[in-house]
């Protein structure tokens, strides 16, 4: 059986004798892994020199959208207030 979220399968085990069949059923269900604590990391119209983010404070990482590595796959601010990049996987590589 593959793994995939909400699959669904039978598992079914004979040994020797028909009386010791053991019947079961499995999904796969998908769980957030969560430390407790709340990061919040947002992008700012600033460039922070040789790095590509600053923490602000010990919860909120501010991620510098004028440095040239970010805005390369972030994009300009839109009148929105929004990222047309903000989406784009290889942005998030590029944070790591």
């Amino acid at each position: 059986m593959s793994r995939a979220i909400k699959k669904s399968g039978k598992i079914k085990s004979d040994i020797a004798r028909p009386l010791l069949a053991v019947k079961t059923n499995v999904v796969v269900e998908e769980h957030l892994l969560t430390s407790g604590v709340k990061f919040k990391f947002e992008p700012v119209e600033e460039d922070f020199g040789s790095v590509r983010y600053k923490w602000e404070n010990p919860y909120f990482l501010k991620i510098g959208a004028e440095h040239f590595s970010i805005r390369k796959y972030l994009g300009n601010l839109t009148e929105e207030g929004k990222y047309p990049g903000i989406d784009n996987p290889i942005y998030h590589a590029v944070l790591n």
